[in-house]
């Protein structure tokens, strides 16, 4: 099976105002195509959705980001994991792709996914801005292990 994005979903809007039917697939199809895709793709409730390409300040500020919380981690059972781990989330009808996650549960050590982060990053451009913002936001505040969801822009440097 290969990942075919949707034309319309969390990173763009729809250009007609008629939906279209939709193909939904399930957690195990996504999580099968998606280790052999070459882009990546978030899944929300059976829908798959392409991830946006990042800029060279989203990508600077992503591995300032990963050493600062590394160095300050040095020490301490918690660890900080990029963007290639996903975030499982209500029960495996969401994954994303946060930009950072710190992650301190030692049960918590699935090979492609993580479920309890209690730190998460995402590295906000104006076209994932109104995602991050309502829709992420409203899946990371349910999500009790998560203590604090922090956004940074990329554009108000």
């Amino acid at each position: 099976m290969h990942l075919t994005a949707l034309s319309a979903g969390p990173y763009n809007a729809p250009m007609v105002a008629i939906a279209e039917p939709r193909l939904l697939i399930s957690p195990a199809e996504y999580l099968s195509a998606e280790r052999q895709a070459a882009a990546r793709h978030e899944y929300v409730r059976g829908q798959v959705y392409p991830m946006p390409g990042v800029s060279a300040t989203h990508d600077r500020l992503f591995v300032n980001l990963m050493v600062d919380l590394g160095s300050f981690l040095d020490d301490h059972p918690c660890e900080v994991r990029g963007s290639d781990l996903k975030l499982r989330l209500r029960e495996g009808q969401i994954f994303y792709y946060p930009d950072l996650m710190v992650c301190c549960d030692p049960t918590d050590r699935a090979d492609y996914w993580r479920e309890r982060p209690r730190f998460v990053v995402e590295i906000t451009s104006p076209e994932t801005q109104r995602t991050d913002s309502i829709e992420k936001a409203a899946a990371y505040f349910e999500t009790p292990s998560i203590e604090s969801y922090v956004q940074v822009s990329q554009t108000a440097l």
